[in-house]
């Protein structure tokens, strides 16, 4: 990537839904979670983090690539919430085949 790009990075916090978030979390193994209405305030690998108005944001001074990868890995983790509640709801069987993919299959 070029010396002059601009990354932004923006996880869209208001149309996660809260339970699976803090699943997801959970997952990532986050600690010092708090939670200030829509705010999260969160502890992932020693960096604290703010997700906030569906910007997340390192609160020590973290790069935007740092930035940028924990969006990622959050969004990974919400993501693998979202399939298995999915699964849980419409009584489907899951299975994890790879690290971001499943097999589906209908009772």
């Amino acid at each position: 990537m070029p010396c002059d790009s601009v990354i932004i990075n923006r996880v869209d916090m208001p149309k996660m839904h809260p339970d699976l978030l803090t699943r997801g979390l959970k997952a990532l193994g986050v600690t010092n979670v708090r939670t200030a209405g829509a705010t999260v305030y969160f502890t992932l690998d020693g960096s604290d983090y703010v997700l906030q108005n569906g910007r997340l944001s390192g609160r020590d001074g973290q790069s935007a690539e740092e930035v940028g990868r924990a969006a990622d890995r959050l969004k990974t983790a919400y993501s693998h919430q979202v399939v298995q509640a999915t699964a849980a709801r419409n009584g489907w069987t899951l299975k994890q085949t790879g690290t971001n993919s499943y097999a589906v299959t209908k009772r």
